[in-house]
């Protein structure tokens, strides 16, 4: 009985520890496999802080052997429009993965011809303003496209919210399609007790010549109406005989108030122009002038618009575009001839011609009989080159 009792809790002995074996090595097992997952997290967290390539939606399209992932918006807010483009051109940049976003049912949904902007690429890029344009609660959202290298630019503006969300109100658009020598840039001026918006923009370049502009635009009920528009900067320059003319504007904005009265809605551009001409000896441009214009502009109610104030002006509108360089067949004045620097250069002209500087004098005989037109004050001139 005692040897069956022995041989009884031996037997108990080797199953609990064979049990408890068991279970050791399997708890042993779980430890170990948690610890190689560890050393792998641990092994790669850039990796693991790395967003993944922009796929939503995604279909490879052969192109030249490389694989093209076509992507698209998944709806026509601004925001979400912004972040797949500048998505694709991120993922083309961090990955070289080629992402093409179609942008067709976004402008489908705004209801607005697609523009430059049918589709994007890593060349384009997305960025959102906003600012409060309506008078109105909850700041508008303006969206800028572009695409290098300053080919387009397309402006976007959706109606602002007082909600988290953005909402998809479109209010207006516009394009520039002209940006050879610098993109376009916007900005926001508060004048007269109202937000504008401002975009300047290139419009015009050649040879030798460049024009851009200003335009401001007013926001009222879901509306973006052009308010204003005026040359901002530009330069010509017409060869070794010719006149190089360079201007630039700048807006002056006065005060609510003026002298304890108040001043009717408008504001002031001030126009500085620097005439220059080619020095064939010294190879090199040499100041001529530099003359001030002032130009100013009223709030018009019934228009809704800034016109230009002659009487409060010393240059006339025309003239000013004149300067600038813009084939407008309704200017009085011709754009080609110098009549706008024989008018307001005169005096010093008639210096020159009378003076003993026979190398301005010669240069000024050139400039009359080559470039200025059959005028007055052309005739006058040349009399007095002779005397």
């Amino acid at each position: 009985m005692t040897s069956q009792l022995f041989r009884l809790g031996i037997a108990l002995l080797a199953f609990t520890l064979g049990v408890g074996s068991n279970v050791a090595t399997k708890k042993i097992r779980r430890l170990e496999s948690a610890a190689r997952k560890a050393r792998a997290t641990q092994a790669a967290p850039e990796l693991r802080a790395q967003p993944a390539p922009l796929v939503t939606n995604a279909a490879p399209l052969p192109v030249g052997g490389d694989d093209v992932r076509r992507v698209e918006p998944e709806s026509a807010a601004p925001d979400e429009i912004a972040r797949v483009v500048n998505q694709g051109r991120e993922d083309w940049e961090k990955y070289k993965v080629a992402v093409e976003v179609d942008l067709g049912s976004v402008w489908k949904q705004l209801n607005l011809e697609p523009g430059s902007f049918e589709t994007c690429d890593a060349q384009c890029e997305a960025s959102i303003s906003k600012y409060e344009l309506d008078g109105e609660p909850g700041e508008e959202i303006l969206l800028k496209l572009t695409r290098a290298p300053r080919l387009a630019c397309r402006y976007v503006l959706f109606k602002g919210s007082e909600t988290v969300s953005l909402e998809t109100e479109q209010i207006g658009h516009v394009d520039y399609d002209l940006n050879l020598y610098e993109m376009s840039t916007h900005r926001f001026v508060t004048a007269q007790d109202k937000n504008w918006l401002v975009i300047r923009g290139q419009e015009g370049s050649g040879s030798g010549f460049s024009i851009y502009g200003e335009t401001w635009y007013e926001v009222r009920r879901a509306t973006l109406r052009r308010v204003l528009h005026y040359p901002s900067s530009g330069q010509t320059s017409a060869g070794p005989k010719g006149l190089d003319i360079s201007f630039d504007a700048e807006v002056l904005i006065p005060p609510r108030t003026v002298e304890g009265k108040r001043e009717k809605r408008g504001l002031t551009i001030r126009y500085s122009v620097s005439y220059s001409t080619y020095d064939r000896v010294k190879k090199d441009s040499e100041l001529l002038y530099e003359n001030t214009h002032h130009a100013r502009y009223v709030w018009n109610k019934s228009k809704r618009e800034f016109v230009f104030a002659a009487k409060q002006s010393d240059v006339e509108e025309d003239e000013i575009f004149a300067i600038a360089g813009y084939e407008d067949p309704e200017l009085q004045l011709d754009v080609g001839s110098y009549d706008v620097f024989l008018k307001y250069n005169r005096e010093s002209l008639y210096g020159i011609a009378r003076g003993a500087d026979g190398a301005r004098k010669e240069w000024l005989r050139d400039l009359l009989l080559e470039y200025v037109s059959d005028t007055p004050e052309r005739k006058s001139l040349l009399t007095a080159l002779k005397n």
